[in-house]
């Protein structure tokens, strides 16, 4: 492969790789956005409900818990899925196949 080759499929393995980055934090985001969404659409259910404590009562300390625990379960969001990790697995290797042994450039870059 000539040198000329090789720049060029080095340039397209880093392609690759930042399209998937791109990717990985364009979904991170729209998770981030639903579960935002969802503790929102929580808390206000909850707020609700507190509203009508007069009419239906109190509610229990369990019951707070039991909401507590579904705001936190609903903001949770992995900060680096493992779908991600294994879909990034093959744009290495990929990348790995087009670099010389011998090419110190390339080296001190992908490695």
């Amino acid at each position: 492969m000539t040198a000329t080759k090789q720049d060029v499929a080095c340039l397209h393995a880093d392609l690759l790789s930042c399209s998937f980055r791109v990717e990985l934090s364009l979904g991170r985001q729209e998770q981030r956005l639903k579960a935002e969404g969802k503790k929102t659409k929580l808390l206000a259910t909850t707020a609700k409900r507190d509203a009508m404590a007069t009419v239906f009562g109190a509610r229990t300390t369990k019951e707070r818990r039991q909401d507590e625990a579904r705001v936190e379960e609903a903001v949770a969001v992995p900060s680096n899925p493992v779908v991600g990790a294994a879909s990034e697995q093959p744009l290495v290797h990929a990348r790995g196949r087009y670099m010389k042994i011998g090419d110190e450039r390339n080296i001190l870059l992908y490695s």
